[in-house]
Parts: structure tokens; C-alpha cells; sequence
């Protein structure tokens, strides 16, 4: 979805087999998919740190992409067997720091 300050929003849901996850650490876990997910692209990654959702592990994430001039804050989440990935991005020009927590704080996740 791309709303009108030309900023895309997106959610993935993924399940894991219970037996392939307790293999993981969890913030492991999450770290390797989501690094594994972008790190083949020429991003610039900002910041990451562990959080929890409910008291679900999580790990929130924030990377440039320089080529598109584009910045994505994204929240990973494992609850259960299932994977979330929730994320906002948006222009550098005009980028707000607490933009997209406004986003990524609206979902809750059962």
C-alpha cells in the first residue's frame, strides 16, 4: 500500500514448523531471517535492537536504501510458529524520525 506522502507500508506473515524453530534461539532466530532476507541489497543498516511484543520476542530494524533514497523502519516478530514483519517506508526528503512508529504501533498482533 503507498499512501499519499509516497510511503509504502507492509506486513508478512510466515508459519515455521515448531520442530524446525526450537532448533533457534528466538532474537536469533529472527536476526539470521531478516538479515538473510535483506542483506543481498546495498542497504545502509541504521540501527537494530531487540524488543519484546507481549512478552514475544521481536527485533525492530531500520535501513537506507541510498539508490531509491528511501528509509524503512521494520519490527520483526516471532510469536509461536509464525513470523511478522511489519514495516514503513518512506522518502529521506521530508523523513520524520517517529514516523513510523506511528505505523508499526497500531498493529496488534494475536
Amino acid at each position: 500500500m503507498q499512501g499519499k506522502d509516497l510511503s509504502s507500508y507492509i506486513v508478512i506473515y510466515a508459519k515455521y514448523p515448531r520442530n524446525y524453530l526450537q532448533k533457534f534461539n528466538s532474537y536469533k532466530f529472527l536476526e539470521k531471517t531478516w538479515k538473510d532476507s535483506f542483506g543481498d541489497f546495498k542497504n545502509k543498516f541504521i540501527y537494530e535492537k531487540r524488543i519484546k511484543f507481549n512478552n514475544y520476542p521481536a527485533i525492530e530494524f531500520q535501513y537506507e536504501d541510498a539508490r531509491h533514497n528511501i528509509v524503512t523502519t521494520a519490527r520483526y516478530y516471532l510469536i509461536g510458529d509464525q513470523t511478522y514483519l511489519i514495516a514503513a517506508s518512506t522518502s529521506k526528503i521530508g523523513f520524520e524520525d517517529g514516523y513510523a512508529n506511528k505505523y508499526l504501533d497500531s498493529f496488534q498482533l494475536l
